[in-house]
């Protein structure tokens, strides 16, 4: 460490004393010159007398032998101008013109050079002499070796005993001579980025942030001119890429290579100032947040109340004016009110209002009012925008006609948010104040722009419960009317199965007894109406059954009885029932069954319909001349069963569709092809009934395949069944 106080103990106590006494003297003269110089011309540490005009009087003998020299008026001539910089010579010219001095001595360190031209450090301290009559006068000044007191250090040394010793540090060091780089090591490099030979030799000032480049130049000066710095200081440098680095600097005066120089430590306390800064930020952050954590929980009482009254209120205008005034409260305003525009009408009427204590209440006065009174305001909350008026007597000139009614009700300034319902704009809410003008906080309208989406929500909630309420009552007056004629179709479709089937069954009877000659024979033209008649008798069967089917279908009254069937019994059944309308048509019907066949679990009196109306469908959509192939095949746990024809397929688009209920290929009224649209649809149910599957591949133009999967019956050794299935629905 450097010891910055100037050691007299080689001066024996007698004479410092005498000097002390000298210095302090309130009569100088020349005696006490000669006084002076008789005890200071034999001590160890060099003394010499500047005067006012900054030349040597006098030097003892301790400061000749400390330059080399002998003579004394050739060190006067020579010593003032080697041992002092321009700088400090003309502080010390000031210091002794300068009458009503405040700082009476100052301490530095100096380079000097001997006559000989060798260099060392030297301790200066001058001491300004002054007295009533005269003032200052001059400057007693004592030099001496500084080698005693600071560090000394060469360039060999530096490198070969400091070096290892600094390194071991984490702190950077550096040495700085004449304010230029003369030594660096590795953790400054390190910090900063640079390598060593871009900075020795280099203005260390180069590496200091603007900032800070007046501060340290101020105080590296101070030290070399002897006067008292921080010895720990805080400083910004700018690394090789640019950034700023904060270093904490712990400066120390050496002597370098015989010169005075500047040890630098210095500490990179980047993440230090960092973690204080977001240590400052959060404290500010805390203080500003305990501010308004009242306000802020007041907000939300508030906000709760509000959110809690609009539930379920007995009585919602009850409840909207107790959210005015919580509100109005919370915000210190004069006025809040709530506004419900008549879209039928165009009027807007004040339906809801508070007023704070001596605030005289304008709902009365604000009912039906046309709203194209208000086109400015009206546009305004059509765009959705916030209407926030500071000062109502400032209002725009688009805006006179709000301005002249908002001066009736003496508003000073106010701030309206458009209220909305199912995304409607159906009126506002608004607050004011008739006290004075005033800047309305972003708090303000937030209050308000909650208050208006909650009473919004409740309003908008009220009016669907009453809609809600409406509808379920025209709903229940429907659901009678609906069972009502749900009763009259069952009893229209019971009257219908008996009063159809009963000719139906005489028809089809007669006619097959006309058909096979029981009444004598036909002749052709006979024959064909005949066919005629058992074949649409046929069709009318089938229509009957389908309805019928359907509507049990939909009422849940179907039921179903299962069996042990055997499939080619069914198959059989339905080829010897079409077999004449496909001979009408020429349609060759081909029965591909591989045997045996296992058994499945079916209603014997459903199942044969759905190979009925597969058969049906088949017949009726291929031309004459074509084919009709039905194969049955055992796949691993099902039954399949093929319906292949050679008709004009269908188109790719419809594809489910087409067993939907009443769905038509040809849906035209001209359409070529018969039928119903159930059969289909009835086929789904049946097979759906049997736990089985049911797809079509078909081509526009080439045909189609239905293909149904049935599960076998889940038991061995069954033997085969000859089951004559009871045909109960045509």
């Amino acid at each position: 460490m450097l010891n910055n106080d100037i050691n007299m103990d080689d001066i024996s106590p007698d004479s410092r004393s005498k000097v002390e006494q000298l210095n302090s003297s309130d009569n100088i003269s020349s005696s006490c010159k000669e006084r002076f110089t008789s005890i200071v011309e034999e001590s160890p540490i060099g003394v010499f007398f500047v005067d006012k005009a900054c030349k040597v009087e006098y030097c003892n003998k301790a400061t000749l032998s400390l330059f080399g020299y002998k003579d004394t008026d050739q060190f006067r001539q020579e010593c003032f101008d080697a041992l002092f910089s321009p700088i400090l010579k003309e502080k010390m010219k000031g210091s002794c013109i300068q009458g009503n001095s405040i700082h009476t001595q100052a301490e530095f360190y100096q380079s000097c050079k001997t006559k000989d031209g060798k260099e060392f450090l030297s301790k200066v301290k001058a001491v300004l002499l002054k007295d009533d009559v005269h003032g200052d006068f001059g400057l007693v000044c004592y030099i001496e070796d500084a080698s005693r007191y600071i560090l000394q250090i060469s360039d060999k040394e530096y490198n070969n005993k400091y070096v290892k010793l600094l390194e071991d540090v984490n702190d950077g060091v550096l040495i700085i001579q004449d304010r230029v780089f003369k030594h660096l090591d590795n953790n400054f490099l390190r910090s900063t980025g640079y390598r060593k030979e871009e900075l020795l030799g280099r203005d260390f000032l180069d590496l200091v942030s603007p900032a800070y480049k007046d501060i340290v130049t101020q105080r590296y000066n101070k030290i070399l001119e002897g006067e008292e710095v921080p010895s720990n200081y805080e400083v910004d440098l700018i690394s090789r890429d640019g950034k700023t680095i904060s270093m904490e600097i712990s400066a120390y005066l050496i002597e370098f290579n015989a010169k005075i120089a500047y040890m630098v430590v210095l500490r990179d306390i980047s993440e230090m100032k960092k973690v204080e800064k977001e240590l400052q930020t959060y404290s500010e952050q805390i203080f500003a947040t305990n501010a308004i954590i009242k306000r802020k929980f007041e907000l939300e009482k508030a906000i709760s109340f509000v959110s809690a009254i609009l539930v379920a209120p007995d009585s919602i205008n009850t409840a909207v004016d107790k959210c005015l005034e919580r509100a109005g409260l919370l915000c210190g305003a004069s006025r809040v009110y709530l506004f419900r525009i008549n879209s039928a009408t165009k009027t807007m009427t004040n339906t809801h209002e508070w007023c704070n204590d001596g605030v005289e209440p304008q709902k009365d006065n604000l009912q039906d009012l046309p709203v194209d009174m208000f086109p400015w305001w009206m546009d305004k909350l059509h765009k959705g925008e916030i209407i926030r008026i500071t000062d109502v007597g400032s209002m725009p000139p688009e805006a006179s006609n709000e301005k002249d009614i908002l001066e009736m009700q003496q508003i000073s300034s106010l701030i309206v948010l458009p209220l909305y319902i199912s995304g409607n704009m159906v009126g506002f809410v608004g607050m004011d104040n008739v006290v004075n003008t005033r800047e309305w906080k972003e708090e303000d309208i937030k209050v308000l722009g909650i208050l208006a989406n909650l009473v919004g929500s409740a309003i908008e909630r009220k009016e669907n419960e009453e809609a809600l309420n409406n509808y379920s009552a025209n709903l229940a007056r429907a659901y009678d009317e609906l069972k009502t004629l749900d009763r009259m179709k069952n009893e229209f479709l019971a009257t219908l199965n008996h009063e159809l089937r009963t000719p139906l069954h005489a028809i089809q009877g007669y006619s097959n007894l006309l058909r096979e000659g029981d009444f004598g024979e036909l002749n052709g033209s006979q024959k064909k109406s005949v066919d005629a008649i058992a074949r649409n008798s046929e069709r009318l069967g089938t229509l009957i059954n389908s309805m019928l089917y359907m509507s049990n279908v939909l009422t849940g009254k179907m039921n179903y009885s299962f069996d042990i069937v055997q499939i080619e019994t069914i198959i059989d059944q339905t080829i010897r029932r079409y077999s004449y309308p496909a001979q009408l048509k020429n349609i060759l019907v081909i029965s591909n069954i591989s045997a045996p066949i296992p058994l499945i679990e079916a209603d014997l009196n459903i199942l044969p319909q759905l190979f009925y109306n597969l058969m049906d469908n088949a017949l009726k959509f291929t031309p004459k001349a074509g084919t009709i192939t039905i194969s049955v095949y055992d796949e691993g746990p099902d039954i399949h069963i093929q319906i292949k024809d050679t008709g004009i397929g269908i188109p790719k688009e419809i594809g489910d569709k087409i067993f939907e209920s009443f769905y038509q290929v040809d849906g035209s009224s001209t359409r070529k092809y018969g039928g119903s649209g159930l059969g289909l649809s009835i086929s789904r149910q049946v097979v759906q009934a049997h736990n089985g599957s049911i797809w079509m591949e078909s081509k526009e133009g080439a045909g189609t395949t239905v293909h149904v999967t049935l599960p076998k019956k889940h038991s061995t050794n069954v033997p085969t069944l000859n089951i004559s299935p009871s045909n109960s629905l045509v």
